[in-house]
This record gives C-alpha cells, structure tokens and sequence, in this order.
C-alpha cells in the first residue's frame, strides 16, 4: 500500500478533529495539543464577572467570544514551589500522572484535598 500523501493526511485529520476533540477520552492537555497550531494569540479583556476572549487564528482570522467568569468562594492559590513543581511534571506525564505523582508525595490542593 502506498503512503498516503500529505494532502490526504491533512484531510484525515481534518475529519477526526471533531471526533478527537468530542471525546470525552481524550484529555485536555492533548486537546491544548491539538489547537496550538491553530491559534496565535488570546486576549482576555475582564469586565467584572464578564470577559471577552480576543482569539486570533494562525491564518489571520479573528473570533471574540464572550466569557462568563465564575469566582470560587476560597479561591484555590498553590505555593509557588507546587506550581513549579507541577509545571515541571506536565512536561513529561499526563495531567492523570500528575495528580497521582503529587498525592504520592503527600502534598495537596489549596485546600487540603488530593490531587486529580
């Protein structure tokens, strides 16, 4: 069987895009994954509990999509250390992977609770 060219490769991905995306498998760092290509910048313009995302695609194009801001009631604030810690991690393992690492090492979220 002869490979496939590169036009038919960007049009099966293409059509699995939705798929992959709609599947609640696939995880969202590999969702973050999918559309770093697409997108060269977001914009976030907060107006109180409203913000509007500014988001401008690789091919020039502009969308703005209005986002509605949910303040938690203790908002969840990681030590600088945990964050680094975790960033550091991400490079390497899946979000699950993560969570599991840190609750091995005995640390927690903001508020006490486990990682996941």
């Amino acid at each position: 069987m002869l490979a496939k060219s590169f036009r038919e490769r960007v049009l099966q991905l293409a059509t699995d895009f939705p798929r992959l995306w709609n599947d609640p498998a696939t995880p969202s760092r590999e969702k973050k994954w999918m559309v770093r290509p697409l997108i060269d910048d977001v914009t976030l313009t907060r107006h109180g509990q409203l913000a509007l995302a500014g988001v401008r695609l690789r091919g020039g194009a502009t969308r703005e999509i209005d986002v509605t801001l949910q303040a938690a009631d203790h908002p969840a604030i990681l030590s600088p250390a945990v964050v680094a810690e975790i960033a550091g991690l991400l490079k390497h393992h899946t979000d699950a992977t993560v969570a599991d690492i840190l609750n091995q090492r005995g640390l927690t979220g903001s508020r006490g609770q486990p990682f996941n």
